[in-house]
């Protein structure tokens, strides 16, 4: 007997121990695979999310396959009811199908994995879970710091709404850092003072950097910033100017690198100030003593 008679032949009561049963496994199977990646130690925190959500999603296929499997049979007499029901339902649930069709975008496209730092339709975050209908998002504001909160957006937006992509050049990514400045002030010497400070904190991963970026562009064939910092200078507001600082570091260290290099350049500063006011007050030093002995060699004389 074939594998379609005998779930023919099947009464309900044993369908829906069957399905029950498909459905245990299904679960079971889920959270056995995401305990034994928790516990496992191969690969980094990311690849272990990554196999765990790829792993969900086909079991999930799996037992959807089965159970349609199981009723298949007994659905083929109602095609037509099923037509109908279906047509009304996509009618109704237009949303449902978007989300169906945004999943398949993301599948396609793949504009984003997990724990990338992306931004669409206004939100921004951190990819944490992706499904069949959303993207779960761990929520950042300025310098990708995280908010503790999570966003889940539906995976619609992905068909009428860009998608930035803040970490797709992987393992290291260029990153931008504007600082405010006087437009009297050396904006020659700041500029020295940044470059200085983005050098002396990256100096330690710039070859491997630069190596990283140049195996992107020849496999993608685009061009890409060197990984040598560089400033960038804006005067579009007459008040102040903005020297943005443009660098290269890791994916993870992107918020405890930027603290550095400004930490360093607010030292660097500090140091010019205190040097000018030494240089300064000993000018006045000299001046007071030439005065003092002037007016020495002036009482001496009458």
């Amino acid at each position: 007997m074939s594998l379609p008679e005998l779930l023919l032949s099947f009464p309900e009561t044993y369908r829906i121990a069957l399905t029950a049963a498909v459905l245990g496994l299904g679960w079971f199977a889920t959270r056995l695979v995401a305990r034994v990646l928790a516990r496992s130690g191969a690969g980094d925190s990311r690849s272990r999310r990554e196999q765990r959500v790829w792993s969900r999603n086909f079991i999930l296929a799996l037992t959807l396959f089965a159970v349609l499997g199981i009723w298949g049979s007994k659905l083929a007499g109602f095609a037509f009811a099923l037509t109908a029901v279906a047509a009304a339902a996509l009618i109704v649930s237009k949303d449902f199908l978007a989300n169906l069709l945004g999943t398949a975008t993301l599948v396609a496209t793949r504009p984003y994995r997990l724990d990338d730092y992306i931004e669409v339709a206004g939100v921004r975050g951190q990819v944490v879970g992706t499904s069949l209908l959303s993207t779960t998002l761990a929520e950042t504001f300025d310098s990708n710091q995280l908010t503790g909160k999570t966003v889940t957006i539906p995976n619609a937006v992905l068909l009428t709404h860009p998608v930035r992509n803040e970490t797709a050049t992987g393992a290291f990514i260029v990153q931008i850092v504007r600082v405010a400045a006087d437009t009297d002030s050396d904006l020659e010497q700041l500029e020295q003072f940044l470059l200085a400070s983005a050098s002396e904190v990256c100096e330690p991963w710039f070859d491997e950097a630069a190596a990283h970026l140049a195996r992107i562009e020849a496999r993608n064939l685009v061009d890409l910033p060197s990984a040598a910092p560089r400033v960038l200078l804006s005067l579009d507001d007459p008040k102040h100017a903005r020297l943005a600082l443009r660098y290269v570091c890791r994916t993870n260290d992107r918020v405890r690198v930027e603290q550095m290099i400004l930490r360093r350049y607010r030292k660097k500063l500090r140091e010019a100030k205190a040097a000018i006011a030494a240089a300064s007050h000993d000018e006045s030093a000299t001046a007071l003593q030439r005065k003092i002995e002037r007016s020495g060699i002036a009482a001496q004389t009458t």
